[in-house]
């Protein structure tokens, strides 16, 4: 799980995120301790009232639920050994925290918590496509990067895949086939015919010239 910044009360925490399923059952179960300065926050797709167990957890933790807007609306301390915890509203978002921070740092309703931009990206992802991931923001988009994907280029339109992933990132002028055309091309190459390869782009590049232009670039 990769690390993201999160001040709270002026103090910065190294948070690591768990949004996908896996990582959400886990949690910080079989660790034997929360370093200070450090947190896990649960990233959920939907608004929910999670129960958070301390199974497997040996070591006492501070619980806060947080809004949208990053807003601590509900708190706790829970023992380890199987205790657990659930708050009386539904929320999408719940950090843990070594026990004491709550006190240590004065942390009560209210209080307003400052995530790196990243982690808003990280957020707004899970909420947008409803699973985890690996996000990206380009301008005021978020896409989902796949593993072995590609990353979004500021200045270029994106091609996406049916997941919403950028499957390929092109410049101003140039030529889409397609997907027909494409099937027929690659069938002239197997056949060895390129004078009717060369003939077909060349018709296929006049058509585009002459065509209306359906979409405005927002660059």
């Amino acid at each position: 799980m990769k690390v993201y910044n999160l001040k709270i009360q002026n103090k910065i925490f190294k948070v690591a995120v768990a949004q996908e399923e896996d990582d959400l059952v886990k949690g910080v179960s079989g660790l034997t301790k929360l370093g200070p300065d450090k947190g896990m926050l649960f990233i959920f797709p939907e608004k929910i009232r999670m129960s958070m167990t301390m199974k497997d957890t040996s070591f006492a933790l501070d619980f806060l639920f947080i809004d949208e807007n990053w807003i601590v609306q509900e708190y706790g301390t829970r023992a380890g050994g199987g205790d657990n915890i659930t708050p009386v509203n539904s929320y999408s978002m719940v950090l843990e925290l070594p026990m004491g921070t709550i006190d240590n740092l004065g942390i009560s309703e209210k209080t307003q918590l400052e995530p790196s931009q990243e982690l808003i990206t990280q957020y707004k992802g899970v909420q947008m496509f409803k699973c985890g991931g690996k996000f990206e923001r380009v301008g005021e988009k978020i896409y989902k990067i796949a593993d072995g994907g590609t990353i979004p280029i500021k200045g270029k339109m994106q091609l996406l895949d049916k997941n919403g992933n950028v499957a390929l990132n092109i410049d101003a002028g140039a030529r889409i086939f397609s997907r027909e055309h494409t099937a027929e091309l690659l069938r002239l190459k197997v056949a060895g015919n390129t004078t009717a390869i060369a003939q077909l782009m060349l018709e296929i590049l006049d058509k585009q010239d002459n065509q209306k232009q359906e979409y405005v670039s927002s660059n």
